[in-house]
């Protein structure tokens, strides 16, 4: 299972875990008087109620996790770009609330043939519209936090909500610029609205570059930066296999793309490493920002591109940093003055090796 997939199945199965745990608690007649009842009833002294409570928990918070996080990979990711948010958290909640019941059916199942008892479904919920209730509000609520998270760049909600990003804070990152190529042709040859859905289409692409443990940090026109935390972008060369990964989607989709727009999307790229200070600013709309000379130096760095006709341009800096690795080629380019700044940068061309 890919890493990203597996994060999103275990946030599932956490929340629900933690929801349905909280509800046992607020209705603990639920597993504490009924089911210790049942238990004692068919005397099974080994198992007390705060175990069956326990087990509760287990059951319908991997089930639920499991379930949930299948429908928001391979069903949300469909309607997620046909409706609107109204419309999509109304439909994913139904769905979610559907499937809930499924597996509650099914935890009482496993329930009465583990523990020997004959457990209904009132006995479990203590009346269906206070659980059918619950579960929506639940339901909403993770979905929204899924979709607040997908929103402002995976794992900054939480970094947000601790205040990770209250003070300006140094770190080292890495950064790429990526761009789609004779953009100007292509919008006076398609129009602007066609263009708008073929930078659509290819920002949804983009999300490959997750498997690659990339964060997109913004999308500006036509252009998307990526970033990396040092590690994992050093981490066999991802931050390099990254952009060859997402140039092959796009050209997998090459058909698609001429069937829509007549042009297959050709992107040239640049990427850098070096501090930056990471603070949220804006009081009207707030924002997680980077502020630094690596993202001056790594948007000169790209203009270089055409001059060399290079897909990918990285800086010495960041070529030193690399594993070895050949599946890639690295061309030196000299050392260059790039505008406004005081040092010259070497720079390499950076390939796929197919020798």
């Amino acid at each position: 299972m890919k890493r990203k997939n597996l994060r999103i199945l275990l946030f599932y199965i956490l929340a629900w875990s933690v929801a349905i745990g909280f509800f046992i608690f607020l209705r603990h007649d639920i597993g504490n008087d009924e089911i210790a009842d049942l238990i004692k009833q068919n005397r099974i002294t080994k198992i007390n109620a705060a175990r069956t409570i326990f087990f509760q928990i287990i059951v319908l918070g991997i089930s639920a996790g499991t379930i949930f996080s299948i429908i928001d990979l391979y069903i949300a990711k469909y309607f997620r770009n046909v409706l609107s948010l109204g419309l999509f958290f109304i439909l994913i909640t139904l769905l979610n609330l559907s499937a809930l019941s499924i597996i509650t059916y099914l935890a009482i199942f496993s329930l009465n043939k583990l523990l020997q008892i004959q457990l209904s479904f009132e006995d479990f919920t203590t009346g269906n519209h206070v659980f059918i209730i619950y579960g929506f509000m639940v339901s909403f609520l993770i979905e929204f936090m899924r979709e607040m998270d997908r929103k402002l760049g995976s794992g900054n909600l939480w970094k947000l909500m601790i205040g990770k990003f209250y003070k300006p804070r140094q770190i080292e990152r890495i950064f790429m610029f990526v761009d789609l190529t004779s953009s100007t042709r292509i919008a006076e040859e398609i129009g602007n609205i066609k263009y708008s859905q073929l930078l659509r289409d290819c920002f949804k692409d983009v999300a490959i570059v997750a498997d690659f443990s990339a964060e997109v940090y913004q999308y500006v026109g036509d252009e998307v930066v990526l970033n990396w935390n040092p590690i994992k972008g050093l981490k066999n060369n991802n931050v390099i296999h990254a952009f060859y990964a997402f140039q092959a989607k796009i050209n997998s989709n090459s058909d698609y793309y001429m069937e829509q727009y007549g042009v297959v999307p050709v992107f040239k790229a640049s990427a850098h490493i070096g501090q930056v200070t990471v603070t949220e600013v804006g009081e009207l709309k707030s924002e997680i920002c980077y502020h630094g000379d690596i993202l001056n130096t790594t948007s000169r760095i790209q203009s270089l591109c055409a001059t060399y006709q290079a897909n990918l341009l990285i800086s010495d800096r960041l070529k030193n940093r690399l594993n070895k690795d050949i599946l890639l080629k690295h061309t030196s380019i000299g050392t260059h003055q790039l505008k406004g700044k005081i040092e010259k940068v070497s720079i390499w061309k950076t390939s796929l090796n197919y020798d």
